[in-house]
């Protein structure tokens, strides 16, 4: 009876963690996966890249990426109601549809290990004298309660988060605008290549929401609308970032804006006693909460692919791996360097590739159903 009564609980907490995902929060969601850790790290690569034309490969690589959300989560929807992994065991089989998803799923795995990477790197150059391994652990353990409570938790979460850093970088912005000269965003050289290699890093930004959003399929309550929301969503992220691309180099200008690690936090520094602080607490704070959708996304996947009654029991083995392996990767003096590189070979090896060939899938499977 006992035994009985502690399953059927522990099967009713993850009912309660698959409530229905608002419009709102599906907004908020889109608005978090881009914005929190793009604005710390890649500012200085993309004007290195791309110069003072790095704003328009913001536009670019949102445009680009934008008109892929829209083809397949549309399709996606049209298809079935079911999760990501449901439906491609449907379109392909058993056992090919799991074999398409492992690179995927791995993928999700790796990402939720290098965003904490980004936000360990960041609290060190903040604090140099605080020990990596405790903001492992620290993130570890954030993440893995938030995904314990579920995706409604992590929901509610998002939208404080999210007010806090969109606060910040108004503040920011509007207490450096005396320092703005537009004259360092002259002469715009419209150099395809030169803009097409700027926009490599945040290709993988953008195409995060249409990724998360086809594993969340099922906690939407309006899929037709939410699709509105997540387009919204990238359009808002793109002007925000290409915004403070731009003031970042009217303040600085190129040169110096390639170099400065975080340029953007470094603004903070140059306005108003203390809002450095608070900058720092509201990256720090937004990207625990998007290692949380990480988590939550990593283990929702693992727990489809086997069939699992429960994510919960995984949680503990996956912070134990994340921090181990993560750990492991801190100690790489070279992979800040090659970064960029690997972020490259995860958009046109496994991201677009894979949204591709679910494009064609869905495609052809809606037109057998519509067209028996």
């Amino acid at each position: 009876m006992g035994r009985w009564i502690h399953n059927t609980k522990f099967i009713l907490g993850d009912i309660m963690s698959t409530k229905k995902i608002s419009n709102k929060q599906a907004f908020l969601l889109s608005l978090n996966v881009i914005l929190t850790t793009i604005i710390l790290l890649v500012p200085s690569e993309m004007i290195m890249s791309a110069g003072r034309a790095a704003w328009i490969s913001i536009i670019f690589a949102s445009l680009l990426i934008l008109a892929i959300h829209y083809i397949v989560f549309k399709l996606s929807c049209q298809f079935s109601n079911q999760s990501l992994v449901q439906d491609c065991i449907d379109i392909f089989g058993k056992i090919l549809g799991r074999l398409i998803l492992i690179p995927f799923i791995m993928l999700n795995i790796e990402l939720t290990i290098l965003i904490i990477y980004e936000s360990v790197g960041f609290v060190e150059f903040v604090m140099p004298t605080k020990g990596a391994m405790g903001i492992w652990i620290a993130n570890a353990l954030i993440a893995g309660y938030l995904s314990y409570k579920g995706i409604e938790t992590i929901m509610r979460v998002n939208g404080f988060g999210i007010f806090i850093m969109l606060f910040s970088i108004f503040i920011i912005i509007s207490t450096n605008y005396d320092l703005i000269d537009f004259a360092r965003l002259q002469p715009i050289v419209l150099d395809f290549k030169q803009i097409a290699r700027g926009s490599l890093l945040p290709l993988h930004w953008f195409l995060i929401i249409p990724n998360l959003f086809l594993v969340y399929k099922p906690f939407f309550k309006d899929k037709a609308k939410v699709l509105k929301i997540s387009l919204l969503g990238n359009l808002t992220s793109m002007v925000i970032i290409s915004v403070l691309l731009a003031t970042t180099i009217t303040i600085f200008g190129s040169q110096l804006g390639s170099i400065i690690e975080y340029p953007f936090y470094t603004l903070s520094t140059l306005s108003i006693t203390g809002l450095d602080v608070t900058v720092f607490v509201a990256w720090i704070m937004a990207t625990m909460i998007k290692v949380g959708f990480y988590y939550f996304t990593s283990l929702y996947l693992i727990k489809e692919w086997f069939k699992l009654s429960s994510y919960r029991s995984l949680i503990l083995p996956f912070m134990i791996f994340t921090v181990s392996l993560g750990y492991f990767q801190t100690d790489i003096h070279y992979l800040k360097t090659l970064f960029i590189y690997i972020i490259t070979i995860f958009i046109f090896v496994l991201e677009v590739p894979f949204l591709l060939l679910l494009i064609g899938a869905y495609l052809f499977k809606n037109n057998v159903k519509f067209n028996p």
